[in-house]
């Protein structure tokens, strides 16, 4: 683990940036950029090398391409915290003389633009990938189920077409649904230990 101590924030966050400026990625460190660079890291993907890859690139409405399968990625990603472990273990409790599980964590993907005509129909060939994240560490990308990213975009995007915005389209998927993901990534060592502390 790098001494993070020794840095102050200023060159933390320069250095971050000079390694994706290096590799051609344009403002790495806006917004969470540079998590869809852990990512793709992790999965043997290639980053494009803008940020969002827009209306008539050969990498339009994904973030990177995958050159085992020849397809297309999308990335989205979540930070959890201390007070989400019991969610994301399904931690047990008693309550009551009763023993009850924590619900599943839902990891979400928000979709910007899935209103405007025709957005939706490109993401049906793109593969989706979430990625979760503690304290700015992968630990686990979650490859979610195409099928059900359309359709629930389409949901949404009925219930509101009055709308006038075509932000924050939401797909939720509980980890509970393990028939809608596979996980393409884990940090075991991470989850091994983080496992035995309390929520």
């Amino acid at each position: 683990m790098i001494d993070y101590k020794n840095y102050t924030f200023e060159e933390l966050g320069h250095a971050l940036y000079m390694k994706g400026h290096e590799i051609g990625c344009r403002k790495i460190t806006d917004k969470t950029g540079w998590r869809e660079k852990v990512v793709a890291e992790k999965l043997g993907h290639q980053v494009y090398k803008t940020i969002s890859s827009g209306a008539g690139t050969d990498g339009e409405g994904s973030d990177a391409f995958d050159p085992t399968s020849g397809k297309r990625a999308e990335y989205k990603s979540q930070a959890v915290e201390r007070n989400d472990f019991n969610n994301l273990f399904q931690k047990t409790y008693n309550r009551g003389g009763k023993t009850t599980n924590y619900v599943a964590l839902k990891m979400k993907g928000v979709y910007n633009n899935a209103m405007k005509p025709g957005a939706i129909s490109k993401y049906k060939n793109i593969d989706h990938y979430f990625g979760l994240f503690y304290r700015e560490l992968c630990i686990m990308i979650i490859k979610v189920d195409n099928d059900f990213v359309v359709d629930s975009l389409n949901e949404q995007v009925y219930k509101r077409r009055n709308a006038t915005s075509t932000n924050l389209c939401t797909v939720s998927v509980s980890l509970e649904r393990g028939d809608l993901y596979d996980i393409v990534y884990k940090n075991k060592d991470w989850f091994d230990k983080s496992r035995l502390l309390e929520g």
